[in-house]
């Protein structure tokens, strides 16, 4: 681990958002400052050796991800509630593979996020070649919708340059 110029912005950067996050979960309460300080500290070093050492995220294109993703999240939920009144309507639950280049990157891991967030879905579990999702419906347009409208969109964000290869 370098222990740079930078690495120390970093750690600063990190430890100041985790020591306000800190400040916000006490209520502002100063005399728990001496547990808080170390806490954060020790936070935003974890942070700083878990998170990907390279690769850029795209903003614009994470950000085009969002509406969509919400309105998956509305359908879905729509489904899964007019299913739940109305227990004659048919489902086909059972599971699904969803094939991936590198599950482990940040790619795989946001799209297993995503997935396990939409009503009616759950990640199963990682495979080497993608992820296990069980769903309550596999006829339900919201399911493919996630995968053709989502993916690509969240390939772009977080697929750059040497982010390909970066394992979390």
């Amino acid at each position: 681990m370098a222990c740079g110029g930078a690495w120390w912005a970093s750690l600063l950067v990190r430890s100041l958002a985790f020591l306000g996050v800190w400040y916000v979960l006490t209520r502002g309460e100063l005399s728990s400052l001496p547990y808080g300080l170390p806490v954060s500290v020790a936070a935003a070093v974890i942070h700083g050796r878990l998170a990907p050492a390279s690769g850029r995220v795209g903003w614009l294109d994470l950000a085009m991800v969002v509406p969509r993703f919400l309105q998956l999240i509305f359908l879905g939920g729509a489904d899964v509630a007019i299913r739940a009144l109305r227990p004659r309507l048919p489902i086909n639950p059972g599971f699904l593979e969803h094939t991936l280049p590198d599950p482990g990157s940040r790619y795989g891991v946001a799209t297993s996020y995503i997935l396990s967030l939409q009503p009616g879905t759950l990640v199963v579990r990682f495979q080497e070649n993608g992820l296990l999702l069980h769903a309550i419906n596999l006829d339900s347009p919201v399911l493919w919708l996630t995968h053709q409208d989502t993916n690509d969109r969240l390939k772009r964000a977080l697929l750059q340059e040497t982010g390909a290869n970066d394992r979390i």
